[in-house]
């Protein structure tokens, strides 16, 4: 789903500016030539399946844009890259690059899709914003701290930068379908909604947090509790490079919300969701 929702930026894109909080549909807007797309990070881009985090595919058969540019640090992961997308796109000849500033300043992409370790991705949406990108995709998750997070928002808000964030969890049809039960009143006003079964906070957590915002209906957060899981903590040495486990625990989390709403996340049990509203759901008929 995430290829579905980056088939649409380029039509979101299709203009240099924005229309208040709105977004230009795709089928209003002609281009003069195709969005320039640079990539930065593809070492799960180097197929032309589908599937998730393989934004290229998309990419390649949406006539609008060309892929003209790849950045990695691994040689080998490029050289996979450009011989898979060479001939993808009409017109572009692929550049590749060992920075993602020499990619920026070479390729002057006019959209940057950014799927690189989490830890670069601050710095890489400043680099690109300065470079003046038209619009940012990034990869899930958005980062690893509140600092960056902050960074990531003012670079893009003071520049007028669309950033699309690839969650695309909230698009499959059993969420979709979910939230809009949620939407059209089934439950009344959502009190609370308590996720179970997620494996870790950052990696796999961040799509179990915006789901919980989607059936909410996104409001803004007002506090946070949480407590990683404590046998996943290594407080005295730093663990070993398999222990994934240890880099990406689980937490028990709680939200509190702008509209009065509460959201719990836990490790404990089966993926799920329990919704609570102001009203009984009435038995189905």
């Amino acid at each position: 789903m995430a290829d579905a929702r980056l088939l649409a930026l380029s039509g979101h894109l299709r203009r240099s500016g924005r229309d208040g909080d709105s977004l230009v549909e795709p089928s209003r807007c002609a281009l003069s030539a195709p969005l320039r797309v640079g990539v930065a990070g593809c070492h799960r881009q180097t197929t032309r399946k589908l599937g998730g985090h393989n934004f290229s595919s998309a990419l390649a058969v949406n006539p609008d844009v060309d892929i003209v540019a790849v950045f990695d640090h691994g040689v080998q992961t490029r050289a996979a890259f450009i011989e898979c997308w060479q001939n993808s796109t009409a017109g572009a000849q692929l550049e590749s690059h060992d920075t993602v500033e020499g990619m920026l300043a070479s390729a002057r992409p006019d959209v940057v899709v950014i799927a690189a370790r989490q830890t670069l991705h601050a710095e890489m949406i400043e680099a690109a914003v300065g470079a003046g990108v038209r619009g940012i995709l990034v990869d899930k998750p958005l980062c690893t701290s509140l600092l960056e997070c902050d960074r990531i928002i003012h670079a893009c808000e003071s520049a007028g930068v669309p950033l699309l964030y690839a969650l695309d969890r909230r698009f499959s049809s059993r969420w979709a379908a979910l939230r809009a039960t949620v939407a059209a009143g089934a439950v009344g006003a959502v009190r609370s909604v308590a996720v179970t079964g997620v494996s870790n906070t950052v990696n796999h957590g961040c799509h179990y947090t915006d789901i919980a915002l989607g059936l909410i209906g996104d409001p803004e957060p007002v506090w946070v509790s949480a407590q990683l899981v404590a046998d996943a903590v290594r407080e005295w040495a730093p663990p070993p490079p398999a222990d994934t486990a240890s880099l990406d625990p689980a937490s028990y989390c709680t939200v509190g919300f702008s509209n009065g709403a509460v959201a719990t996340f836990s490790p404990a049990g089966s993926l799920g969701v329990d919704i609570v509203g102001s009203q009984i759901m009435p038995p189905p008929t």
